[in-house]
């Protein structure tokens, strides 16, 4: 007998259940690559009426996720509006909001109503089973299974996107396992009569079911929040409905991508056997300054000019150009400025997938990193992932299209990791690499996986991702007491938490018994933490590739004149292939992934070195040459000499336009 089973999200699976024999498993993507173990039984086309009302369900419920942000983004807008004028044309914007929320609510309503009410299928992952549960609510997307261990992203570097999927765990255990403690919590504190009916109603009276983060102040934000939250309107507080809240008002996640993390002081760039302390040149891209006309490919006649595009480049014409003066069109000059981040973080590296971000804005972000000049994206842009390109582009049109690239949540990722944090993690291992010529290299908390052009390196930071700072919060309880504690009783009651501290009140007496310890003050910040140090976070950061160490040859950084002058020579040995061109796979650029638990810090990219660096040693050249190098970059230029261009021709003998030293010493003191 055939049970019918469907998924409100994306798909319909038909199973057939089998007698004594052993189960048969197969593997089934699901939404963003999520991966399911169904039992035995054939996956069947979904019926076309079904089909259709599927659509128009899910556009239906991608209204109202945009109703929800537009909501909140009123919201915000009132709270910080200051002058009466901000407020009302807020609260107008407010009211609207509302009026559409409530229009685009009642139109998914009216879907499920014409629907044949399917049951939702709710896989168990690591129990190889599956249950059936009640319909997901309409007009908000369903939080991931509680079990569901794997996350789905791209990773966008020069040769095209890779699509990364992973298998998070925290000590074995799937990773949004560590968020039951704080569910568990909101569900009490829900339930404050204790009849075994967590209401919201019971919710929203409790400052410590939002972690203090929720504050309502009149019947109609209430009545907002409350449908914002309250999916299955019943009034009562779901598991899965808690979950979304709290990463709503906490804006944290169970697991989120983000851009890099910066660590800082300076790093050691090893570049062709040298050594150099290079602040951000290990960073600095120097492809999109010399490729003109933005094909992807430095080519003869571009080499020949980098002398002058560098040169542009130089915002306070001092003759040296900055990592800073790079990344940014006008930067001013650092030098003497101590503070240098050793990892360049972009805003373009990274793409998670999944229900919350919609094809178009994918296909947005792609095409800001790939569109070629006429605003295409093509499968020149995807040197590193050819075959990617081939599975998205359907109509083989040779460009991708916005309702091309829902398949990057189905096609087989390019890279599969399987990542175990925590105390007593296992690690990272690498379970596909589906890229060929790649060679791997691997220990127990880094893989790095080279491609042509790409060295891809994944960090696990291993440990327990508690706020470094924690052994300080006893001070805090402390420092609270000393400042409120009028009677000097030791504790905190509501005649001495008054005005805008009579709210912690009932947030920091965690027994509920009027009075408020130290240590209370302790736990209850703890808590607030919790959420973000039991958040998983997949950190990706470029460190660029070797041309400006290649063309540092003085190694301290920054680029002289001379330097920018001979860039053309400098550049030649990249051209691996003697064509005259220097494509991206002739320049290995450096990404990382950082997966880190909570609040562990992780510092990537920053090669050890044994023994400490030689300081340059310092120039003999006579007193009036020091003093006109300006600069401090070793050579007295045209514009830094300060007699006539005829002086300056006769000491430089070898007519490089530059005087150096062995020049100025020859000339006499």
């Amino acid at each position: 007998m055939a049970t019918r089973l469907l998924f409100l999200t994306t798909i319909v699976v038909w199973m057939t259940t089998a007698k004594a024999e052993e189960p048969q498993t197969k593997r089934v993507t699901v939404n963003a690559g999520t991966r399911a173990i169904i039992g035995k039984g054939p996956i069947k086309p979904l019926p076309p009426g079904q089909a259709d009302q599927l659509k128009r369900l899910a556009k239906a419920q991608g209204d109202v996720a945009k109703a929800i942000k537009e909501l909140s983004e009123a919201q915000r807008k009132l709270v910080q509006a200051s002058s009466p004028d901000e407020k009302k044309k807020a609260q107008l914007e407010l009211t609207a909001a509302k009026l559409v929320l409530d229009k685009a609510q009642k139109a998914v309503e009216a879907e499920l109503k014409t629907a044949q009410t399917p049951q939702v299928l709710r896989v168990n992952a690591s129990a190889g089973g599956a249950r059936i549960a009640t319909p997901t609510a309409g007009g908000v997307k369903p939080v991931k299974d509680f079990d569901d261990p794997m996350e789905r992203f791209l990773v966008l570097t020069p040769g095209g996107p890779l699509v990364v999927e992973v298998e998070l765990t925290v000590e074995g255990k799937p990773f949004r396992h560590l968020r039951k403690s704080i569910i568990d919590r909101m569900m009490s504190y829900a339930d404050s009569d204790k009849d075994g009916k967590p209401t919201w109603e019971e919710a929203f009276a409790s400052s410590r079911f939002s972690l203090g983060r929720l504050r309502i102040n009149s019947d109609s934000q209430k009545a907002t929040y409350l449908k914002l939250y309250d999916t299955n309107h019943n009034g009562l507080v779901e598991r899965d409905e808690a979950r979304r809240a709290l990463t709503h008002f906490t804006r944290a996640d169970a697991f989120t991508v983000g851009y890099g993390q910066v660590a800082y002081g300076r790093p050691i760039v090893l570049s062709d056997g040298r050594v150099s302390t290079g602040g951000l040149s290990g960073n600095v891209d120097l492809v999109p300054v010399l490729d003109v006309d933005r094909d992807g490919i430095v080519s003869e006649s571009e080499i020949a000019a980098a002398g002058e595009r560098l040169k542009s480049r130089d915002a306070d014409d001092n003759d040296l150009l900055y990592p800073q003066e790079v990344l940014t069109n006008s930067a001013t000059n650092q030098q003497g400025t101590r503070y240098v981040p050793t990892t360049q973080t972009s805003r373009n590296l990274t793409i998670s997938l999944g229900p919350s971000i919609t094809d178009e804005q994918v296909f947005r972000m792609l095409q800001t990193v790939y569109k070629n000049s006429d605003g295409d994206i093509t499968i020149e842009r995807f040197s590193l992932a050819k075959d990617l390109f081939q599975k998205l582009d359907a109509n083989k049109n040779g460009k991708l299209e916005s309702e091309e690239v829902s398949k990057l949540g189905d096609v087989e990722p390019q890279i599969a990791f399987s990542v175990d944090l925590g105390s007593k993690g296992k690690g990272i291992q690498i379970q596909q690499a589906s890229l060929k010529t790649e060679t791997k290299t691997q220990t127990d908390d880094v893989v790095s996986i080279e491609f042509p052009g790409l060295i891809l390196k994944t960090h696990v930071k291993l440990g327990s991702g508690e706020y470094p700072y924690n052994n300080n919060l006893g001070n805090l309880g402390d420092s609270y007491l000393n400042r409120y504690d009028k009677d000097n009783n030791g504790y905190l009651d509501k005649d001495e938490l008054t005005g805008p501290y009579a709210r912690y009140l009932e947030m920091w007496d965690q027994n509920s018994d009027g009075k408020v310890f130290p240590k209370e003050i302790v736990e209850s910040f703890q808590q607030m933490r919790e959420p973000q140090a039991k958040q998983v976070r997949a950190m990706v950061s470029r460190h660029g590739n070797s041309l400006f160490q290649a063309l540092d040859q003085s190694g301290d950084g920054r680029l002289s004149l001379r330097e920018m002058r001979t860039a053309s020579v400098q550049l030649k040995p990249f051209d691996k292939n003697k064509d005259g061109k220097i494509t991206a796979t002739e320049i290995p650029e450096t990404i990382n992934i950082n997966f880190v638990l909570g609040f562990g810090y992780l510092q990537t990219g920053r090669p050890v070195q044994s023994t400490p660096l030689a300081t340059p040693p310092k120039s003999d050249a006579p007193d009036w040459f020091t003093r006109m190098d300006r600069n401090g970059d070793g050579d007295v230029t045209l514009k830094e000499f300060l007699g006539d261009k005829k002086q300056f021709q006769s000491l430089d003998a070898n007519q490089d336009g530059f005087i150096e030293p062995k020049e100025a010493n020859a000339a006499g003191k």
